[in-house]
């Protein structure tokens, strides 16, 4: 059997289906004869001439997913920029100018355990509300989630909104919300509706207020807007990661909390019988053992998974455990977040939870590498003289 040659790295463009086209220069240079094989290693490319044969990448699933996140992020941006630098002037004449920033609540719950609360649609089904209830952390809530836990008897440190259109203020209209006037606290963009604005500045306890991190590449014609901003009103910024899921985990990160768990993150669609036909498509779908469960995502959910995997990652590398309590969804089945009842997590202190949640995503991501190499191995070409 021919030896195979090492990874020979070079960039060229993904086509049609995956497919890449190989140039005849990087076949010279590896020195290819007829009967040889080669383990190609695709970069990213910028305009670059291509011939010869084409090969399938590897990396090509990674890659589409990341040119769709990267394209639902620049669509949102292009979409919703004139809205947001409405808001944002609206608001320079409502949030007060010395209204709390991101600095004034550095580290302010740090070394406590924090739960971040999403809106899907388990939050209400599954949740054990009489557990909830008795924990004595920090609870961040979205929007969306405020008033189901209100609901339950559960009251929020902080509630969190980032989206700047006018239908985030059906979140505070439920007449519980209006109970809880100055007893939480909020944090949200400088660019949210001017209603939205009004609102909380009236009824939270303490308002927190960042300029939501714009896109900042050199790519990005807006890439000195972030400086811009600060320079109106001297806020800091707010990452955010595109959705306000992600952002309650930065903002639980910011606070200083550790370990940080999620519920609510549904993170897909469930379809059933009543889908039609046209409502199924557009989805990818997969199914989960663990739950007997399937799950349908769209392009949205996979940026929004990609993104939160990306920022929950780099906390670990700082030491910042992040696990799931959402009893199904994407998040539940995946290896990268560790499961952990909301019983444990509550009895549990935090250095046993950080310990027993690494050790569990330690071993998670070594079996995802092994079963992608397994995967690998099978899909490589099997050459007459190896039979």
């Amino acid at each position: 059997m021919p030896e195979e040659r090492d990874a020979f790295r070079f960039t060229t463009k993904v086509g049609e289906q995956g497919r890449i086209t190989i140039p005849v220069r990087v076949l010279q240079a590896a020195k290819l004869g007829v009967d040889d094989y080669a383990t190609f290693e695709v970069l990213p490319s910028v305009d670059l001439s291509l011939e010869g044969e084409q090969a399938t990448s590897h990396e090509f699933e990674v890659k589409q997913r990341l040119a769709e996140a990267k394209e639902i992020g620049d669509n949102t941006f292009n979409a919703y920029l004139p809205m947001w630098m409405k808001n944002f002037r609206a608001n320079l004449d409502l949030i007060p100018k010395d209204a709390f920033s991101l600095k004034a609540v550095k580290d302010v719950e740090k070394g406590r355990k924090a739960i971040v609360v999403g809106g899907g649609p388990s939050l209400k089904e599954k949740t054990d509300w009489d557990s909830l209830r008795t924990f004595d952390g920090a609870i961040l809530a979205t929007n969306k989630a405020l008033a189901p836990l209100l609901k339950e008897g559960v009251v929020p440190t902080m509630v969190l909104t980032l989206d700047g259109l006018p239908e985030v203020m059906k979140s505070f209209e439920d007449p519980i919300v209006e109970q809880y006037r100055e007893k939480i606290d909020y944090l949200g963009p400088t660019v949210t509706d001017p209603a939205v604005t009004k609102f909380v500045l009236s009824w939270a306890k303490k308002c927190v207020w960042g300029n939501p991190h714009m896109p900042s590449s050199e790519e990005s014609s807006a890439w000195n807007l972030n400086l811009i901003l600060e320079l109106f009103n001297g806020l800091e910024l707010l990452r955010h990661g595109g959705n306000v899921g992600t952002m309650g985990w930065l903002v639980a990160k910011h606070l200083g909390c550790n370990p940080i768990a999620l519920i609510g993150f549904d993170m897909c669609f469930h379809p059933d019988p009543s889908w039609t036909r046209e409502q199924a498509i557009g989805y990818e779908y997969y199914y989960s053992p663990l739950n007997n469960e399937m799950m349908a995502l769209d392009s949205a959910f996979k940026a929004y998974l990609s993104i939160l995997s990306d920022v929950t990652d780099m906390g670990w590398q700082e030491g910042v455990a992040t696990v799931n309590m959402t009893p199904v969804g994407a998040l539940n089945s995946s290896r990268l977040y560790p499961n952990i009842t909301l019983t444990d997590y509550i009895s549990k202190d935090a250095p046993r939870i950080i310990e027993e949640s690494k050790k569990e995503r330690d071993e998670g991501i070594a079996l995802m590498m092994k079963l992608i190499q397994d995967i690998r191995d099978a899909a490589k070409p099997i050459f007459r003289q190896d039979l």
